[in-house]
């Protein structure tokens, strides 16, 4: 699929959301275009632009990088710390965002 803007290829990833980014998002899941190429990263970050400050200050700390307290899983796999800034995401990819979970 081509967007017009840019004219370049796009691909729909499947985003599922949990606990208060659930919350914040008002939904459980959701599928979205972005281009080809895209890391988690700039994705992250497209979806901070749709749901605004709320959800940008419970992902991103202030110097912009991804919170430790969180983790981000592709098609079911930790991507780790690291991970979110070079991980680029493939047509069908499952990108699950989980906040800290107690337990006891």
């Amino acid at each position: 699929m081509q967007t017009r803007e840019t004219g370049a290829k796009s691909v729909l990833i499947h985003i599922k959301y949990f606990a208060a980014i659930r919350d914040i998002v008002g939904k459980r899941e959701e599928q979205i275009q972005v281009e080809r190429g895209s890391t988690v990263n700039e994705v992250l970050h497209k979806l901070t632009e749709i749901y605004g400050e709320r959800l940008r200050n419970y992902v991103f700390d202030d110097k912009g990088h991804l919170k430790g307290n969180l983790s981000i899983l592709i098609n079911g796999e930790n991507i780790g710390r690291d991970g979110y800034d070079r991980t680029v995401l493939r047509s069908k990819d499952i990108l699950v965002i989980l906040p800290p979970i107690a337990g006891g």
